[in-house]
């Protein structure tokens, strides 16, 4: 039986913080929900699973992810091409590690 790999992220905190700075505490924790549901696929997230996870979160609805996906892209934190939005912090600030799946 193959063993489950650990979800490690390895994240540069100093930078993580910086960006949490810049974006404030409700986009900040919208952004970090977007790194975590997304890991697996190193930061890229369809649109529409990106609304759901945001969407999810209890002091959001539709609208309000929507929105938020809005502000983190005029943020520069990520972008969106084609339904699919890539996270900027992969491979500088976030690298998933992955390494003991087999």
């Amino acid at each position: 039986m193959a063993k489950e790999p650990e979800p490690i992220l390895w994240i540069n905190h100093r930078e993580l913080l910086k960006i949490s700075r810049k974006l404030g505490p409700s986009l900040s924790g919208c952004h970090f929900e977007l790194v975590t549901v997304s890991a697996e696929a190193n930061g890229r997230i369809s649109e529409n699973e990106a609304i759901a996870a945001l969407a999810a979160i209890v002091s959001m609805n539709e609208e309000s992810a929507r929105q938020a996906i809005s502000d983190l892209i005029a943020a520069g934190m990520m972008t969106l091409r084609d339904g699919i939005l890539t996270l900027a912090v992969y491979d500088s600030v976030v690298v998933p590690d992955y390494d003991d799946w087999n």
